[in-house]
């Protein structure tokens, strides 16, 4: 690369474009159009998943925030929701007939732009990570841990990006086409402060996802007890899908002008009319992210992955404990104390035909193979926790399993009394956000 040519990439970008040329105007509509849709989708989505995550009482027995990999798309979608805000100011840059890095609009556009770009690329590598250690060391994070970790990711996010304006100044963000963003002339900090993450988390997830894949594999066909007449398990192969789908739709997004900006540090320039197309790529990331969780909704809840805790050890599976199929609604929060009557008989059954229907991701067999996938809190089998106090009571005694998953009671006399010197089951329904 000659002197000249140096010179001319690290040179200062203008400060001000006025008039606006019209093939920055339609790369400005352009960005403008997509993100717009991916501010409406994905504001609308956060909005309704906050609301759940507060009021949550309302709609299920059991707190939504634990599952982990529901909080990490939760704050994915955050993060999409930041880089497709940074384009609301085109409307303004097209009303003006100026871009002007004087303006407090392209120091907020620029910023943006930094943390959402950054912020989605950690949240994706996150998730990557988190998967990956759930499948194959069969461990999670405890609770106090991965909300710490879950901060940790903005913290950095917002500090990289504060480090720029902080060594050069707010007007460190300048025109550069059809949008504000690190000016030109520095190149370090473009590398340092975007790029360089950016790539880290792509290469993150080329790597953690292709070795998971055949991980996975190998374990399919070692066991046996993921296979039914020598056929696979087609719940998990969807669980898998599912684990798959997100970083899938971020490298196929993003990679196309992360390629442009290697190909710009090269001092080779794929020409703004790539930028304009590859950039308004990015900005469907926010629509993309939030059509994949509502078609895959229903296997992350259900598909929760239950492993050792780090925080408590207790949650290895046991077979002696049966996990119930999901069940929609708050009314079953626990089962009552009192001798079951003919309504509570009608409802238990009622609940049980619900259930049979509901399509489960992983059952209890392929749970202690592949590090369990939680579909919500073991219950103790109704028919093990019945005693018998005294040997006088057998003629009363009802059967166990007369009433299915409704604990027995013991009758000592003409009077049904509880049995009070147990613990009761208790079931926990986790069908978050249907």
């Amino acid at each position: 690369m000659s002197g000249m040519e140096l010179q001319r990439r690290n040179a200062p970008g203008p400060q001000v474009i006025h008039p606006i040329p019209d093939a920055n105007r339609r790369g400005m509509i352009a960005l403008f159009t997509l993100s717009l849709f991916s501010v409406i989708t994905t504001g609308a989505l956060v909005a309704w998943l906050t609301y759940r995550l507060i009021f949550w009482r309302r709609y299920y027995t059991r707190y939504p925030g634990r599952n982990q990999f529901i909080v990490l798309i939760y704050n994915l979608l955050i993060a999409d929701l930041h880089q497709a805000l940074a384009n609301m100011v085109s409307p303004y840059w097209l009303i003006k007939d100026m871009v002007s890095t004087y303006s407090p609009a392209c120091f907020a556009q620029g910023w943006l732009i930094n943390v959402g770009n950054i912020a989605s690329g950690m949240f994706v590598l996150a998730i990557a990570v988190h998967t990956f250690v759930n499948v194959v060391t069969r461990k999670t994070l405890g609770h106090g841990v991965f909300v710490g970790s879950v901060i940790g990711v903005w913290i950095f996010s917002i500090v990289v990006t504060l480090i720029g304006p902080a060594l050069r100044g707010i007007h460190i963000y300048a025109p550069t086409g059809a949008w504000c963003w690190i000016d030109n002339q520095y190149g370090e900090e473009r590398l340092y402060l975007h790029y360089f993450w950016i790539f880290v988390a792509e290469i993150g997830i080329i790597i953690i996802y292709p070795t998971l894949f055949f991980i996975v594999r190998r374990r399919l066909k070692s066991s046996k007890d993921l296979r039914i007449n020598g056929t696979k398990r087609p719940k998990f192969n969807r669980v898998l899908k599912v684990m798959f789908l997100y970083p899938i739709a971020y490298i196929v997004i993003s990679l196309p002008i992360a390629a442009g900006r290697m190909s710009l540090m090269n001092g080779r320039s794929p020409g703004m009319t790539y930028f304009y197309a590859t950039g308004t790529l990015l900005m469907c990331s926010g629509w993309v992210d939030s059509i994949l969780y509502f078609i895959t909704r229903r296997h992350l809840l259900e598909g929760d992955i239950q492993t050792e805790s780090a925080s408590n050890g207790s949650q290895i599976h046991d077979r002696n404990y049966d996990i119930p199929p999901t069940i929609g609604g708050g009314t079953a929060r626990s089962i009552g104390r009192q001798k079951p009557g003919t309504t509570v008989l009608k409802h238990t059954q009622t609940l049980q035909t619900i259930s049979s229907s509901t399509d489960n991701i992983i059952n209890a067999v392929e749970l202690p193979e592949l590090g369990g996938l939680d579909q919500m809190t073991a219950v103790k089998n109704s028919s093990e926790s019945t005693r018998v106090p005294s040997s006088s009571s057998s003629s009363h005694r009802q059967p166990a399993n007369s009433y299915p998953n409704v604990p027995s009671t013991s009758t000592n006399g003409p009077l049904a009394q509880p049995d009070t010197t147990r613990n009761e089951p208790t079931q926990f329904q986790m069908h978050w956000a249907r």
